[in-house]
């Protein structure tokens, strides 16, 4: 799979959404990595790791991220086989 992004737009709205959920959650830190360019079947795309007194927030917090990501940020990915690559439709949420 290749994942392609356009990095000012990408960073713009991640960090407007977790301004957003920041101001619902009591997280302490966070991080977000989400790969891209070229990857292999079975290699991990995304990391989040969030840190608050209480684990429920930080389970919430890493949700609506992840949902975020899936949805309403700017990726692109195309799945790539041996004779042929499509472009992956986005979801709509």
């Amino acid at each position: 799979m290749d994942i392609e992004f356009y990095e000012k737009m990408a960073k713009f709205q991640t960090n407007k959404i977790v301004k957003l959920i920041l101001e619902e959650n009591k997280i302490d830190d966070y991080l977000i990595i989400h790969r891209f360019g070229r990857l292999q079947p079975g290699e991990n795309i995304v990391l989040i790791i969030a840190a608050s007194q209480h684990r429920k927030e930080s389970f919430i917090f890493v949700e609506k991220i992840v949902n975020w990501l899936k949805f309403k940020i700017t990726f692109w990915k195309k799945e790539n086989f041996l004779d042929h690559s499509t472009w992956v439709k986005g979801e709509k949420k």
